[in-house]
């Protein structure tokens, strides 16, 4: 991280008094206030803290954190990182300092440009233990960063593992989480953030959920995000998979899944069931996953389950997966229809989205697309704070003003009437790849 001008302002403010009194730069090492140097070392890029570990012994005990608060361990072949489980077994002190770690696969200069064609076998494997042991090691790790290797947990033929549910609080803003099978338990520890980047299972050019599942629930986090994590679907094993997957093992508050528009109905079901069984009953605060077909009534169905059962009363933030876009069903502007999301029983949900896309080529929608909406928000909790609308291919103004497709002002009745502590409603739009964010005033 390098210092911006703002940080650079503000250390020079915090050492011009040395220039007053007449100090040299030698001089001024030893009367410098550690407190300063800790804040003049927090914004100072490696080689700047490297250096300054140098100076004195003072400076090093306060460059050390700042140095060794983010390590990036990269392999540019197979095999594991046992070998920096015993650097930090003789380096504990180093160990202390560690908050944001990364653990990824530096893939050599192939001519393809894709990294999709570098060979599956050539990664390094992180296995479920080896995080256990990790961040018992780490005591104050804060984010951990999975990027282009191999996960190995259990096959997706595997037999199912039957465990005990774990069980909510009051609040549903904990839960207990059960032991594993292999043995590892999951003790009182959390990561703020654990990031998943394109890995894969040991052997195969894709993830088995099972695996997935496995190494999630080896380390829990507050927020899990996965990106260009490629779900493995075979129809030999999609239900074997499903059932092998402990239920209620996954206690996450927040899952983010980058939108994957390729995945076909089967997939999503698939997926959808799965993390159903592996959350644990009301943990989720927030969630976004990957986008579906909302003509789909299976989708929905399997989409329900889950913010019934991860979510209800504990989820606060839900972004929905679906875009309302093309021609409208003929039941989708009733409530009847969206009663499948179970997202009445969400009764402190505080922030929505919705996503809306224009095709100005397309057909005129049976019904404007608030109609959609209205239908939507019929089953949203009167405790809903902020609702977020995202306008999706537009191309003008008359686009969003069309009385026909999408009627925006239809929805300053229900806004009003039915969410009396509504602070904010925001509209995004998208055009070419330029976001728009917008104030929604109401007429």
């Amino acid at each position: 991280m390098y210092a911006t001008p703002q940080d650079n302002e503000r250390i020079g403010h915090l050492t011009q008094g040395l220039d007053r009194v007449g100090l040299t730069d030698a001089q001024s090492c030893l009367v410098l206030p550690i407190d300063i140097c800790d804040t003049i070392f927090e914004f100072a890029p490696k080689p700047t803290l490297l250096a300054c570990s140098c100076v004195s012994r003072a400076w090093r005990e306060a460059a050390r954190p700042h140095l060794f608060r983010a390590l990036k361990i990269l392999r540019d072949g197979p095999g594991s990182y046992d070998d920096f489980l015993q650097f930090l077994d003789e380096n504990a002190d180093i160990a202390r300092y560690i908050r944001d770690l990364t653990l990824g696969y530096a893939a050599p200069p192939y001519p393809e440009t894709s990294k999709n064609f570098v060979p599956v076998d050539t990664r390094p494997v992180v296995r479920r233990r080896f995080l256990v042991t990790l961040v018992e090691k780490l005591p104050r790790l804060e984010e951990l960063r999975l990027s282009g290797i191999l996960l190995d947990g259990p096959d997706p033929s595997h037999t199912a593992v039957t465990l005990p549910l774990a069980t909510s609080t009051s609040e549903g803003a904990r839960c207990t989480a059960p032991a594993i099978a292999d043995g590892s338990k999951l003790g009182s520890f959390r990561l703020k953030w654990f990031l998943i980047v394109d890995c894969r299972s040991v052997g195969s050019n894709a993830c088995y959920i099972p695996t997935l599942v496995d190494i999630l629930s080896a380390v829990p986090a507050d927020t899990v995000q996965m990106r260009d994590v490629y779900i493995s679907f075979s129809l030999r094993h999609s239900l074997g998979q499903i059932k092998s997957i402990p239920e209620g093992q996954l206690d996450v508050c927040a899952l983010f899944m980058d939108a994957n528009p390729f995945r076909a109905e089967r997939q999503i079901r698939y997926l959808y069931d799965a993390l159903r069984r592996a959350f644990a009953p009301r943990c989720l605060r927030r969630l976004r996953l990957d986008y579906m077909d909302r003509t789909s009534n299976s989708g929905l169905r399997s989409l329900g389950e889950i913010i019934r059962r991860a979510g209800g009363d504990a989820l606060r933030d839900l972004e929905l997966p679906f875009v309302i876009d093309g021609p409208v069903g003929l039941s989708e502007d009733t409530q009847e229809h969206w009663s499948v999301l179970h997202l009445d029983e969400c009764r402190n949900l505080e922030a929505l989205k919705i996503s809306l896309r224009l095709d100005k080529h397309g057909p005129v929608p049976r019904v404007p697309y608030s109609a959609v909406c209205n239908a939507i928000l019929a089953h949203i909790s009167p405790t809903l704070r902020r609702l977020t609308i995202t306008l999706l291919l537009v191309y003008g103004d008359e686009q969003i003003g069309c009385s026909q497709t999408v009627c925006l002002g239809a929805l300053d009745d229900v806004l009003e009437g039915r969410f009396p502590g509504l602070e904010v409603v925001q509209l995004e739009m998208q055009a070419r790849g330029i976001l728009k964010v917008t104030q929604w005033r109401f007429v």
